[in-house]
């Protein structure tokens, strides 16, 4: 089973005037773009400051198949088979997002893939690139 949880946009942002004014963090967990550990490191701070929310169990192994049962294609992912939602009327999965294996490990949604997150001895996000 993997645990998805969800980056709070609306709370995070709340009512910004512009980007400028967003929390740094929230920038670097969605845009994900350097090679460096700054997309989970930034994840784990919002995870930790209570910015995500457990949106979902999927019945898999498979992160990519776990992205896939969370994103609304055809209809609301919270019809797909092997999928416990856990709130209501969930956005798609996307990146920044969250996802646990029953393992413990962690992988942050990146724009191409997942990126593992690896806690470290001060629960520190260690992130490296991995394909699922």
């Amino acid at each position: 089973m993997i645990k998805v949880w969800h980056l709070d946009e609306e709370r995070l942002l709340g009512n910004l005037q512009s980007w400028s004014e967003a929390d740094p963090r929230f920038l670097a967990a969605k845009m994900g773009m350097r090679e460096d550990d700054s997309q989970g490191q930034a994840a784990m701070s919002l995870k930790k400051d209570g910015f995500y929310r457990l949106v979902a169990e999927v019945e898999t192994q498979d992160l990519e198949e776990a992205w896939e049962k969370t994103n609304n294609i055809d209809e609301s992912w919270t019809l797909n088979a092997g999928v416990r939602s856990k709130v209501e009327h969930p956005r798609s999965s996307a990146t920044g997002d969250i996802f646990e294996r029953e393992s413990g490990e962690l992988f942050v949604c990146a724009s191409i893939g997942f990126r593992e997150i690896e806690i470290g001895p001060e629960t520190e996000a260690k992130p490296k690139s991995r394909k699922p």
